[in-house]
């Protein structure tokens, strides 16, 4: 994954060339092609790290995660900062 990558959330494998792009979430192939065998395997071992390919993902993005789960982007939140002078926590 590259710090700034687009949507949708996706990772790169890098066993093709060129590379292909696989979305996290559904982990279908969106640009480039596999062998069968190449996919299988990448997406067991996504499945099996679902959750920290968001979290490495929102983490290179500057994703804020707060412990309620909500994520909120800092590029927002310095808006909102500079329209309002503060900012709070939604709830």
């Amino acid at each position: 994954m590259f710090r700034r990558e687009h949507a949708p959330p996706h990772f790169q494998t890098l066993c093709a060339e060129p590379a292909t792009l696989i979305e996290i979430c559904t982990l279908e192939v969106i640009r480039g092609r596999l062998p069968r065998r190449a996919r299988n395997l990448k997406v067991e071992l996504a499945i099996e790290h679902r959750e920290e390919l968001v979290e490495d993902w929102n983490l290179r993005l500057g994703v804020v995660n707060w412990p309620s789960g909500a994520e909120v982007d800092p590029g927002w939140m310095r808006e909102r900062i500079g329209v309002n002078k503060f900012w709070s926590v939604p709830f």
